[in-house]
């Protein structure tokens, strides 16, 4: 017999390679190739697992044969003994520890597992035994609950009114005069204009560079109109200039076209003449008379040519210059036209930042002064809340330190996370006198709507910063160092 051993299953029971059979009730036989205490592999290719069936052990050349009843193995391809007898779990026992240690069982073992009346004795209690325990078990756990109650509420009145003031103390700092501070910022008019347009209203969301407010001056206007009639006229007599150079050049054109056909004429016969010589006459120095008096007949058209066109050429050149003249004039006052614009629109009112407008203050065709206001925007950066605290504060306050923002929203207590973002010194608001240390804090895990819903501008709050106490400091190290150590 071939065995082989494998790793442990993880239900801690070995799996051997040995031939044992099962019969199902329907008759069929099937051999398992791999099994161990718990269960055994079940075959890819065999029926529909039974609820119950017929193992055959095989022992010195016969088969052990008792009924066992099996269930599929959910987490596996494989089924699981259920409800083995102490006889068959001993006889399965002494096969698998003969496999696993190499050694054949002798048949007075085989015969003291089947024969030895192993089963599985109880060891819990009875049922009296149980509602008996149960009964005490109650009236202790009930003496145990009153006592733990009672000492529970003894406790929290004392803590409540003497150790809650100290714990209090001993974990927090409060800051004073806690309130919202909203990043509201006050659009004012630049000069002293009157208002066009409103191009927001209150609740609106605007970006970085939006027009807010057009604005503009008579005195602007008027200018831009001036400028502007003076590029209208600028592009007529542009117009009127191209225009005159366009006709220069088709006067030049039809006038060269005339001449045309003699010259073509002339340059023709000189060809004809070059043509019917050869290479030798002109090397020889024979009579070449007529081929000079043909070329002395194109050179005398060609001045002739010049000579008529001249004029024209002369004009032309008199409107290329008016065409450009007229060109210049016309790029200075678009020019100034766009710089007289761009002036206009700096009057404009224009967001420097993202935001919600909060508030509009002027109305359309409105006059209104340098310096009035027009409109507030909230930018786009949530709502901080800010607290004052004495200067003997600044030993215990670092930037980071954790706190917890209270505010009252509709008389529901609304408790918010929030850490130290910014420490500087300066009086408190409410009192002048005094000097200390304004604390700005941000609020975690929230979005800058859900501040904007619930923190109101100037809102009071009630701010605590947890205090960094030296005793928990002191176990927070210890049990640091501790876990250096271990690592």
């Amino acid at each position: 017999m071939k065995v082989r051993h494998e790793t442990p299953h993880p239900d801690l029971s070995w799996q051997v390679h040995a031939g044992m059979f099962f019969e199902t009730p329907m008759g069929e036989v099937l051999k398992i190739e791999k099994w161990s205490l718990a269960g055994f592999e079940w075959p890819v290719d065999g029926p529909e697992c039974p609820a119950a069936g017929t193992l055959s052990v095989p022992f010195q050349g016969v088969d052990v044969r008792f009924p066992i009843r099996i269930e599929r193995d959910e987490a596996g391809n494989g089924v699981l003994f259920k409800d083995l007898s102490g006889r068959q779990r001993e006889t399965l026992h002494l096969f698998y520890r003969s496999i696993l240690s190499g050694r054949m069982a002798s048949s007075e073992d085989m015969i003291t597992s089947l024969d030895t009346p192993i089963d599985l004795v109880p060891m819990g209690e009875t049922e009296t035994e149980q509602k008996a325990g149960d009964i005490g078990a109650g009236r202790r756990v009930g003496r145990l609950l009153w006592n733990i109650v009672f000492y529970l509420i003894f406790a929290g009145v004392v803590l409540g009114f003497i150790g809650g003031q100290i714990i209090d103390r001993l974990t927090y700092l409060h800051a004073e005069s806690s309130h919202v501070v909203a990043p509201i910022e006050y659009y004012r008019s630049p000069v002293a204009a009157y208002v066009d347009e409103i191009l927001v209203e209150v609740g609106d969301s605007v970006s970085q560079g939006q027009t807010l407010i057009e604005m503009s001056t008579p005195e602007m206007d008027s200018d831009i109109e001036a400028i502007r009639v003076a590029r209208d006229a600028a592009e007529r007599r542009l117009e009127d200039a191209e225009r005159r150079y366009a006709q220069r050049i088709n006067r030049y054109d039809a006038e060269h076209q005339s001449f045309v056909p003699r010259l073509n004429a002339l340059e023709l016969r000189l060809q004809r003449l070059i043509a019917v010589r050869s290479v030798y006459d002109f090397f020889a120095g024979r009579d070449l008379r007529t081929i000079y008096i043909a070329q002395a007949a194109i050179a005398g058209l060609e001045r002739q040519i010049t000579t008529r066109l001249a004029p024209l050429q002369t004009d032309i050149d008199e409107q290329a210059l008016r065409v450009r003249d007229r060109l210049q004039e016309l790029s200075r006052l678009r020019r100034d036209l766009g710089n007289r614009k761009d002036a206009a629109d700096a009057l404009n009112i224009v967001a420097m930042h993202d935001g919600i407008v909060e508030e509009v203050f002027v109305y359309p065709n409105q006059f209104i002064a340098r310096g009035g206001d027009a409109l507030v925007l909230e930018e786009a950066e949530p709502r901080v809340a800010v607290g004052w605290m004495p200067a003997s504060a600044v030993d215990v306050l670092f930037v980071g330190q954790q706190a917890d923002v209270n505010l009252n929203s509709g008389g529901e207590l609304i408790r918010l996370g929030a850490h130290i973002s910014q420490i500087s010194a300066g009086g408190d608001p409410l009192r002048a006198e005094e000097y200390g240390v304004i604390i700005s804090f941000e609020l975690d895990e929230i979005s800058p709507e859900d501040i904007r819903s619930l923190l109101r501008p100037n809102a009071p709050l009630n701010i605590k910063i947890h205090r960094r106490w030296a005793p928990l400091e002191w176990w927070e190290g210890l049990w640091g160092k501790h876990e250096d150590s271990t690592n």
